[in-house]
């Protein structure tokens, strides 16, 4: 009989509830998070969170608000030319090894750059370098740099009547052949198929 007055059941304190981890997209081939698709955006364009982040800096005021915003508007240039978002390249701009060096390509893509002449510029040892990057981006230099030259030479492709030599030695292959060759391997199909492609669409 229970009796009144008598100790009670201590209960256990509840623990609280720790937040769930955010689920981080997996990259699919090339780099991307989607096939073709853009987080925030249906139609592969500029990813939302870009764009307010962009709109964001340029409400501010500080020392380092230039060069703040010329990274971001080299991310949006890129990301629209690939018509995706590669996973960590924001993060990538901001990193201390790697966002140095990806100023320096996107400024300059059409020199010829090796990896360790991009490891001097950064400051670090060539193999420190590569691995940093590649971790931090997703890719290795070399692969990357060509994808931005091809990004850009499409570009030019479909807004200019230029000869393809003349866009090669622009964005930093040797000669025609050199672009159209690349170009095939990691799309492949010709340049030549992205003339009026623009205006097709």
């Amino acid at each position: 009989m229970a009796v009144a007055g008598s100790a009670q059941l201590r209960r256990r304190p509840r623990r609280p509830h720790a937040p769930r981890p955010r689920r981080v997209p997996r990259p699919g081939p090339g780099g991307s998070s989607g096939p073709g698709r853009v987080p925030g955006r249906a139609d592969g364009g500029a990813p939302n969170e870009l764009l307010a982040l962009l709109a964001q800096e340029s409400l501010r005021d500080g020392p380092a608000q230039r060069a703040v915003l010329d990274r971001l508007v080299d991310l949006l240039v890129l990301t629209v030319l690939r018509g995706r978002r590669d996973v960590g390249l924001l993060s990538a701009a901001a990193d201390p090894v790697v966002g140095p060096v990806l100023d320096l390509l996107h400024s300059r893509p059409g020199e010829r750059w090796t990896v360790a002449a991009l490891a001097e510029r950064a400051g670090v040892s060539r193999a420190t370098f590569a691995r940093r990057f590649a971790e931090v981006v997703g890719s290795p230099p070399q692969r990357y740099l060509t994808d931005l030259r091809l990004d850009l030479a499409a570009d030019l492709l479909r807004r200019s009547d230029r000869t393809l030599a003349s866009i090669a030695a622009e964005v930093g292959f040797s000669d025609a052949f050199a672009l159209s060759t690349a170009y095939r391997r990691r799309r492949g199909r010709p340049p030549s198929t992205e003339r009026g492609s623009s205006t097709a669409r």
